[in-house]
This record gives structure tokens, C-alpha cells and sequence, in this order.
């Protein structure tokens, strides 16, 4: 991820850094990407580890909402990323 995230400051006019989610809570992580926020002088914005939770819980729930509504998709549905750096 440190070096996906490098890679993007090179390529793209970024101001600032966000790690935010389940894997922003893991430490190792969180130094390294300050090291390198530090490199590139670039501000870097990590919530405090108690709000660093998984979103499974959001994607649960928004299937739950969409079920309830007779909304769904097909099982062959593939996943897909949606910003390639």
C-alpha cells in the first residue's frame, strides 16, 4: 500500500494523505506511511485507532437495505477497482 500510495504522489497533484479504514489501524502501516508523508512533504491524516474499524458493517448493512428492497445482483457479479494507479 506504502508503495501504491508513493507511486500516486509521483503520478498524480496530490495535497494530502488519508489512511482511513480497518487496515489504517494496523501500526507498522501507519509509521510507515508517516515516513513517508515526512519524504514527500505531504500532510497525512490517520484517525485515531478506535475509529479505525472495518467497514464490513456498512457493506452488511447496505445489502440488508438493498435485500429489503428487491435489489440484487447476479452471482456471477465480479468485483472491480475503479482507480488504477
Amino acid at each position: 500500500l506504502v508503495k501504491k500510495v508513493d507511486k500516486a504522489l509521483k503520478n498524480y497533484a496530490v495535497s494530502a494523505i488519508v489512511l482511513a479504514g480497518g487496515v489504517s489501524a494496523n501500526s507498522m502501516l501507519r509509521e510507515k506511511m508517516n515516513t513517508l508523508a515526512r519524504k514527500r512533504r505531504k500532510e497525512l491524516f490517520i484517525p485515531h485507532p478506535v475509529y479505525c474499524t472495518d467497514n464490513a458493517a456498512m457493506i452488511a448493512v447496505t445489502g440488508y437495505f438493498k435485500a429489503q428492497q428487491g435489489q440484487f445482483d447476479s452471482i456471477a457479479l465480479e468485483p472491480f477497482a475503479s482507480i488504477h494507479v
